[in-house]
């Protein structure tokens, strides 16, 4: 069963400003203010890029679900008007 927490993207800004924030009983939690991410919602999204990190994500992925995140890939760009460039290689 999936459950919906928000309907619009101000939401699940509003909600993972709630859950982002600073948890005394969580050993690893950080004391600092979590950002405001509903700052920029409004803002244009033409500088937004669409990124897929090789090394990692398609290392281990069946080939025709490949198939279909490369077709994907610039219809989706298009439609939200991101451009989309291969995202930098994670080393340790």
């Amino acid at each position: 069963m999936s459950v919906r927490w928000t309907r619009t993207t101000r939401d699940a800004a509003l909600v993972l400003q709630v859950i982002s924030g600073y948890d005394r009983q969580d050993a690893a939690s950080i004391d600092t203010p979590a950002p405001d991410y509903t700052e920029k919602i409004s803002a244009p999204t033409t500088s937004l890029r669409l990124g897929i990190p090789r090394a990692y994500f398609y290392e281990e992925l069946h080939p025709e679900v490949q198939a279909v995140m490369q077709a994907a890939r610039r219809p989706v760009a298009m439609q939200y008007g991101l451009r989309t460039e291969r995202a930098a290689s994670i080393t340790a």
